[in-house]
Order: structure tokens, then C-alpha cells, then sequence
């Protein structure tokens, strides 16, 4: 029986779990300090890598821009797009302008 009803969900939560004991063994701790330490090193990695690298190619990047553009508040966007580098603006403004509005 699947514990979430989709097999890439179940197939994450396997992996998940087999790096949180990889990492409690290593370092002799409990599960928790494991996740703490993973999502501190993959939050780190993923604020040094290249938007292009990490999520290849750049229509994937501009197609969760444009799903948010459409069901995010146009103030918080603009907040969240201040925040950002240059180019990752700019590739966030040109989803929004390929946006189609809801119809009513």
C-alpha cells in the first residue's frame, strides 16, 4: 500500500529517510540533527548554484515563475522579486509578461 498514493512521493520519502540514517550514523546523532544538518547544507547549495544549473532547462524556471505570478498577489511578488539578483528578476518579470490572466 502506498503511503501517499503517488509513487514519486513514496519513492522520495524512501530516499529522505535512507539520507537522515546515512547521516545519523555518521555523525552519531538522532534522525532530527540529521535533518537539521541536510536542509542547512541544501539550502547552502542551492544559494550558491546558478539558477540554470539548478533547475535546467530555463522554460522549467519560467513556468513555476508564471504559475506564481498568477496565484500570488502582485505586492508580495513584487516584494519577492525586489530580493532577488538580476538576472533571476528579470527572468521572473519576463514569465509574468507571457502570463495570460485567468479568465473570470
Amino acid at each position: 500500500m502506498s503511503a501517499t498514493g503517488l509513487d514519486v512521493f513514496d519513492k522520495t520519502l524512501q530516499a529522505t529517510n535512507s539520507w537522515f540514517d546515512k547521516i545519523s550514523e555518521a555523525l552519531h546523532r538522532e534522525r532530527n540533527l540529521a535533518w537539521k544538518v541536510l536542509s542547512v547544507v541544501l539550502h547552502k547549495l542551492r544559494d550558491r548554484i546558478p539558477v540554470d544549473l539548478s533547475a535546467h532547462p530555463r522554460n522549467a524556471v519560467r513556468a513555476v515563475f508564471a504559475v506564481l505570478s498568477r496565484h500570488v498577489p502582485r505586492g508580495q511578488i513584487a516584494k519577492v522579486q525586489h530580493a532577488l539578483p538580476e538576472d533571476l528578476r528579470a527572468s521572473w518579470m519576463s514569465a509574468e509578461e507571457r502570463v495570460v490572466p485567468p479568465p473570470d
